[in-house]
């Protein structure tokens, strides 16, 4: 049943900081867990089983992610409007079993998949757009600013720990027995997720309706808000080109090691490393001195990238990705806990389904202009034979991984605008 409640309850609340995360938080945190299962399932062994069935692999990866995020951008606007106006976590129930659904979609269409790609986009674009505008605003409401950096700590440490163990073991099952053995495996999960789904209690604002002219007069009706929204909404989009890498690496992985067990390996053992960092983050947080190692992580990713394209072997791809992983670490923790502590500081409460919305819509825009890119490549890499298509990967390699320069630049404003305004104390 949901609680609806006042605004100004939640601001009473917001005024009396939080320290401890309560049974609702866990729940969330519990079934955000298993989802990860199924992101590692699809960013990692579905590209790389497209990748071993395609001819044109760089084309045939490009066209599922470009049309996965085009789908979830559109659908993040219209799932948004329905999330506003009902049951959080209906929708989140319904975004898992959409999910569970794409996957199963998957084992029955086997190496029918290659010529199906746009199709296979489509529809996990619409599971991750009912999955991710759900997840993020029940996000956002029910874990208190005092608590968010501590949720967000969870959040990754069980992230990572279910990146150390789980891509070894899929990655075991589809070299020992098969692709199909793991989707199994994964729709058991989901099942376990919409079991878990029922501790969650959602709220939301008494008589929120959806409405973004009205939140856009909001964001410019102070030149504090505007600076403030100008630059979570281009590092938004800058952090949403960083998805471009992940698929890359998988290729480029799979061409050299030549294993799904191996991808899987090299997943896990750096997703435990990466835990560092994280420590590393949360300490820097408290002092708002993240810069350094903004400027270090920037250029450590790109020259470990010149490595790799340079000289592709094992060796240069186990020191690209433990830096890779690390970075993207340190990244998510920023830009998960800058996101999520605006609203409510800013009194913005109402607001949240249009701001977490707005946010969607961008990062999967810059994504589908990323992936756009990716097409381009593998239709002018093809023309030139197997080594031109090789040739053309490690050039877009070069180009996604430059933007490292960039958002480095734009989570040092996002930060100092924070401070300056008092978001982040």
């Amino acid at each position: 049943m949901e609680n609806t409640i006042q605004k100004d309850e939640i601001l009473t609340v917001e005024a009396k900081p939080k320290k401890k995360l309560n049974s609702t938080s866990y729940a969330l945190l519990t079934t955000h867990g298993f989802n990860y299962v199924v992101s590692i399932f699809v960013s990692t062994f579905l590209i790389s089983y497209i990748y071993k069935i395609s001819n044109n692999y760089v084309l045939n990866i490009g066209l599922f992610y470009c049309f996965n995020y085009l789908t979830m951008g559109v659908f993040s606007y219209i799932v948004s409007r329905l999330i506003d106006k009902t049951n959080r976590v209906v929708c989140y129930r319904v975004a898992i079993i959409v999910r569970a659904l794409f996957i199963l979609a998957v084992v029955f269409l086997g190496e029918k998949l290659a010529s199906l790609v746009i199709i296979a986009g489509m529809l996990h674009g619409f599971s991750e757009a009912w999955y991710w505008c759900s997840f993020n605003i029940m996000k956002n409401e029910l874990i208190p600013n005092s608590c968010m950096k501590k949720y967000t700590t969870l959040q990754i440490i069980e992230n990572k720990s279910v990146n150390f163990i789980v891509p070894i073991v899929l990655g075991k099952i589809i070299d020992a027995e098969s692709f199909k053995s793991s989707a199994i495996i994964i729709l058991v999960m989901a099942t376990i997720q919409i079991v878990v789904s029922f501790f969650i209690k959602s709220r939301r604002p008494e008589n929120s309706g959806f409405d973004l002219k009205s939140f856009f007069e909001r964001v410019k009706s102070t030149d504090n808000h505007k600076e403030l929204f100008r630059i979570c909404f281009i590092t938004c989009m800058l952090f949403g080109a960083t998805t471009l890498i992940s698929p890359v690496n998988t290729i480029i992985v799979m061409l050299t090691f030549k294993s799904n067990f191996s991808l899987g390996l090299l997943t896990g053992v750096f997703s435990a490393v990466s835990i560092i960092m994280l420590m590393i983050a949360k300490r820097l947080s408290k002092s708002r001195k993240a810069t350094p190692i903004y400027i270090i992580c920037a250029i450590a990713s790109c020259v470990a990238t010149l490595i790799v394209v340079l000289a592709t072997n094992k060796i240069s791809l186990v020191i690209f990705n433990f830096i890779y992983i690390a970075c993207s670490t340190f990244y998510s923790y920023y830009f998960d806990l800058y996101r999520n502590v605006i609203l409510k500081e800013l009194d913005m409460y109402s607001d949240i389904a249009e701001y977490q919305g707005m946010i969607e819509i961008i990062l999967e825009a810059s994504r589908t202009v990323g992936f756009a890119l990716m097409i381009l490549t593998g239709i002018i890499g093809a023309s030139f034979g197997a080594d031109g298509l090789v040739v053309s990967l490690k050039v877009f390699f070069v180009i996604a991984m430059l933007n490292y320069i960039l958002i480095n630049l734009a989570f040092n404003r996002f930060e100092k605008k924070l401070v300056k305004y008092e978001i982040i104390k």
